[in-house]
């Protein structure tokens, strides 16, 4: 059966593109690019740009879509969200196109040098990294960026020419200026190539964090309903992308998401993030007749979005939800909390023939909202608003 390819994805969110991986969010605008992972945050800032309208749009569309339940204001709320393979800066330079894409769940730069552009076009090209502690080139051509929380890391680059249907590799390097102790301007060096002929020049990015013992990513249950198509949740903290101009800082920011594949495995049919500005993650998980999905798990956002709850005030230091998509994915039909005022979370749930939800998990709650609840055991409770 082929793979389903679920890695990388661009997605059209209001104010740009974003992109979603495990581990990384990306932020596209005119000038530069914003990174996040993990803690790590940096940008990619584009100097000297010639055509300020280079603006990035969405090239190679994917099937599916995704959905961004984020915070308590439903009017924030990002529904079908279009997917794409890759975003293109068209005319970011003279005669320069700048395309990023994925490649084995990396984020991949093309720098596209159109043909006669003339002997200087490659260097055109040049960038830096704002608030960057150390910027070198290693040994090896890579590229290394210390940030106060992490590194970036860019292989060496790679160029070369397509000619009659052979790939030609051109020399190529970084050209790393210094411009102040904590400033560096980047570009390429490339050796001799026929003008007459685009040149592409891709080097691919890795970020890579300090935490320790962070998990980016988290697949915590599965399902699979009448019709055979397939539901993952889990936890990511790559999903709290930016959506304003500046990016977030990182700081207990983990989405709880729920993406379904198609019964062939090969297409994503959506993927929706759910949360609020804190730590919010899914464990368990079922699925009814009708492709409606069961959510439960923990969550520390007092905004955590919540459609007709049975507990509407944020209980503690941790709360258990529970909620129900629509069968889209798109739309919540109930989500609550459920907790008191020490630390709760739903591990699993389970509906019965009648389609009425039992939920597991854990409290140190001594006022837990679950009526006759057990200080620190786990106990299963029938939620009396049934389905």
């Amino acid at each position: 059966m082929p793979r389903p390819q679920l890695g990388l994805a661009f997605y059209e969110r209001r104010g740009g593109f974003v992109a979603e991986a495990a581990g990384l969010s990306a932020r596209f605008e005119p000038d530069r690019v914003r990174l996040l992972a993990a803690g790590a945050a940096l940008a990619i800032q584009f100097e000297g740009i010639v055509s300020p309208a280079a603006a990035p749009k969405g090239e190679e569309r994917k099937p599916g879509v995704g959905n961004f339940l984020l915070g308590s204001n439903p009017r924030n709320w990002e529904r079908g969200v279009r997917r794409f393979g890759a975003v293109r800066y068209a005319g970011i330079y003279q005669g320069i196109d700048l395309v990023y894409r994925e490649q084995d769940e990396k984020l991949k730069a093309d720098w596209v040098i159109a043909a006669h552009s003339g002997p200087t076009a490659v260097a055109r090209i040049h960038w830096s990294y704002p608030g960057a502690r150390r910027v070198e080139v290693a040994p090896d051509g890579s590229l290394r960026v210390e940030t106060g929380t992490g590194t970036l890391h860019e292989q060496a680059p790679v160029a070369y020419q397509e000619i009659n249907g052979e790939r030609r590799n051109v020399a190529a390097r970084f050209r790393l200026r210094e411009r102040g102790e904590l400033d560096a301007e980047l570009g390429f060096t490339v050796g001799a190539y026929d003008e007459s002929r685009p040149l592409v020049i891709d080097p691919s990015l890795a970020f890579s964090t300090y935490v320790g013992g962070t998990r980016n990513e988290s697949a915590q249950a599965m399902a699979v309903d009448t019709g055979g198509n397939l539901y993952v949740a889990g936890y990511t903290e790559s999903t709290n992308t930016p959506t304003s101009s500046s990016i977030q800082n990182f700081g207990g920011s983990v989405d709880a998401y729920v993406f379904r594949l198609a019964a062939s495995g090969t297409s994503l049919v959506y993927a929706t993030f759910i949360g609020g500005t804190g730590d919010d993650r899914a464990y368990g998980m079922d699925v009814d007749g009708a492709g409606q999905v069961y959510l439960v798990g923990s969550t520390t956002s007092a905004n955590f979005p919540k459609v007709a709850p049975l507990q509407s005030a944020y209980g503690g230091l941790r709360d258990a939800f529970i909620l129900k998509l629509n069968a889209s994915g798109n739309a919540l039909i109930y989500s609550t909390y459920f907790g008191g005022s020490g630390s709760d979370i739903a591990y699993g749930i389970d509906c019965d023939p009648f389609d009425q939800p039992y939920v597991a998990g854990e409290t140190t709650s001594t006022n837990p909202h679950i009526s006759q609840g057990l200080v620190k055991e786990r106990r299963l409770e029938k939620l009396r608003s049934g389905c």
